[in-house]
């Protein structure tokens, strides 16, 4: 993979609404075209995506988005291009979302593994996820999505509760209209605790 293929590009293509006029939806086709790509090492498309979506502040829009497609990334894509460049916010939030949602996977989602095993995947991932969310606001402390995103990956683990609470009162800060929907994103199966 080289640079270019990890910076964004003014072509751009527009996202259908499907729910209301205010409030768009990530459309699974628009996911299943950025998996296809990232197969090939590209993570232009996504970017693009995720420029457009920070410029008009549709926070759930990204958060959804990323939900969908970060766990599709291969890693030594998403990390040769976070080491390209390493003050790209829009790449640390794509890692803090992916390592995320590995999190939660090695926790919950193989029961073939030991669980101690298990339990020590999701520590480090949960370790990485933690040092991306670091950068993400650090390089744009404007953007909630990072925080967003880890959330219910820090609920998992009992010492890291008050950070995910920490997680979900700095993105309520940024963005106070996510209140609901991060309110509603906790009460999820994999992560009971509603922050304080």
């Amino acid at each position: 993979m080289n640079a270019s293929q990890t910076e964004p590009t003014s072509s751009v293509s527009p996202i259908t609404p499907d729910a209301g006029a205010e409030h768009h939806e990530p459309s699974g086709q628009e996911a299943t075209r950025f998996a296809l790509e990232f197969s090939d090492g590209n993570l232009t498309s996504l970017r693009e995506y995720l420029a457009r979506t920070r410029e008009a502040r549709d926070w759930q829009d990204r958060i959804l988005m990323l939900d969908l497609v970060a766990s599709a990334i291969p890693l030594d894509v998403l990390e040769t291009a976070c080491a390209i460049e390493p003050d790209a916010a829009d790449l640390a939030v794509v890692r803090c979302a992916y390592y995320s949602i590995q999190t939660m996977e090695h926790r919950f989602g193989n029961f073939d593994e030991a669980s101690a095993l298990g339990v020590r995947k999701a520590a480090d991932s949960i370790r990485a996820a933690m040092t991306s969310l670091e950068t993400a606001a650090e390089l744009d402390p404007a953007d909630p999505t990072a925080f967003a995103c880890i959330m219910s990956a820090l609920g998992i683990f009992d010492k890291l509760k008050p950070v995910m609470q920490h997680a979900f009162h700095q993105a309520i800060a940024i963005a106070p209209e996510l209140t609901t929907f991060l309110a509603t994103r906790q009460l999820s199966p994999a992560s009971s605790n509603l922050p304080n």
